[in-house]
């Protein structure tokens, strides 16, 4: 790959990372936007029928998070609208020391994050 090539190449990545933060709505949480680009994904720490879930460090403050991703196809497919909303509703009203609370949630054209 030629310097050009390569320069084109962080341009591309640069600009798709940009898009995504322009795509990325933030639904519950904090005034300032957050997005997948705010965090790195450590490991997967399980999998279920609706997505998966990572170990994700936010990359300003270092505390790490359980960051849960589902498929908006799947939601369409299964019509889970109802479940996957109930679930960001009562973790996000969640306050007790044995249940995960939800800190923020945000979406971008074809995955939700919890």
């Amino acid at each position: 790959m030629s310097y050009e090539d390569f320069k084109m190449f962080l341009a591309e990545k640069e600009k798709d990372k940009q898009e995504t933060y322009d795509l990325t709505e933030t639904i519950v949480g904090t005034k300032q936007k957050v997005t997948l680009n705010d965090f790195d994904l450590l490991k997967t720490l399980g999998k279920g029928g609706f997505g998966k879930v990572y170990l994700a460090m936010k990359k300003d403050t270092e505390e790490l998070y359980a960051l849960k991703t589902i498929r908006k196809l799947f939601v369409i497919e299964k019509k889970q609208f109802d479940q996957v909303r109930r679930e960001k509703e009562i973790l996000h009203k969640a306050n007790h020391p044995f249940l995960v609370g939800l800190k923020c949630a945000f979406q971008t054209p074809d995955k939700l994050f919890l």
